[in-house]
C-alpha cells in the first residue's frame, strides 16, 4: 500500500511537471502580424484536358499553355517559436491566365484560373540573418478554371470547373525593414493541372 501511494504521488508530480512545461512552451509562442502585400509572376501549366464541340464534330485537346502570368494578394501572420524558428499562416488569393493555339485544327484556347489558397502554412528555421528562407504546404486550395476556345469559323465555347488542389512552395523573405519584406518564391500545385509558378512579391505592414 505504501509503495502504491508513493507511485501515485510520483505520477501526480510528473503530470504537474508536464503541465507546467507545456504551459511554459505555449506561453513562449508569440503571434506577430507580418503584413499584407501583392505578388506577380510567371506560370508554367501542364496537363489540362479539354473537350471541344463544333456542330456534330467532337474534339479532345490537351491544352499546353506555354507560359502564363500570375497576380495575387497575400497576408502573412507569424508564430514565433523561440529557438525552433517561425511558423507562418500565409493565405492568398490570386489569378493566372494564358493562351494556346492548337495547330492541327487551328483552335485558340484562353485559360484563366482563380486560386484561393486559404490554408497555406509555412516554416522558417531560426536563422538570425536578414534573409529568411521558408518552406510550406497548403491545401486543399479552391480553384475555379475558365477555359474559352474559338475556332476559325468563329465558334466559341466556354468551360468552367471548380476543384481542389494541394500546394508545395519554398522561398525567401528579405527583411529590408521591420515593415517591408520583398520575397521570391517557387510554388507548385498538384491537381488536374500540374502548375509551376515563379513569383516575386512584396509584404508590407499596415497597422
Amino acid at each position: 500500500m505504501r509503495r502504491m501511494t508513493m507511485a501515485l504521488a510520483c505520477a501526480a508530480l510528473m503530470l504537474v511537471g508536464a503541465r507546467t512545461d507545456s504551459s511554459a512552451a505555449l506561453s513562449g509562442v508569440s503571434v506577430n502580424y507580418i503584413g499584407a502585400g501583392g505578388q506577380i509572376g510567371l506560370v508554367i501549366p501542364d496537363g489540362l484536358y479539354l473537350h471541344h464541340y463544333h456542330g456534330w464534330n467532337y474534339y479532345d485537346y490537351v491544352v499546353d499553355v506555354n507560359l502564363g502570368f500570375h497576380v495575387a494578394a497575400q497576408v502573412k501572420v507569424g508564430f514565433e517559436l523561440g529557438k525552433y524558428g517561425t511558423a507562418y499562416y500565409y493565405p492568398s488569393v490570386g489569378v493566372w491566365f494564358g493562351g494556346d493555339h492548337h495547330h492541327y485544327n487551328h483552335v485558340d484556347f484562353f485559360a484563366t484560373e482563380l486560386q484561393m489558397n486559404l490554408i497555406d502554412l509555412a516554416y522558417s528555421p531560426p536563422l538570425h540573418i536578414p534573409v529568411k528562407p521558408y518552406v510550406g504546404l497548403g491545401g486543399p486550395a479552391i480553384l475555379i478554371d475558365i477555359v474559352r476556345s474559338e475556332d476559325p469559323d468563329g465558334y466559341h465555347e466556354h468551360e468552367t470547373d471548380v476543384r481542389a488542389a494541394f500546394n508545395l512552395f519554398a522561398g525567401c523573405d528579405f527583411e529590408v525593414s521591420p515593415s517591408l519584406r520583398p520575397f521570391v518564391e517557387m510554388r507548385g500545385s498538384v491537381g488536374d493541372w500540374n502548375i509551376f509558378k515563379l513569383i516575386g512579391g512584396l509584404t508590407f505592414t499596415i497597422r
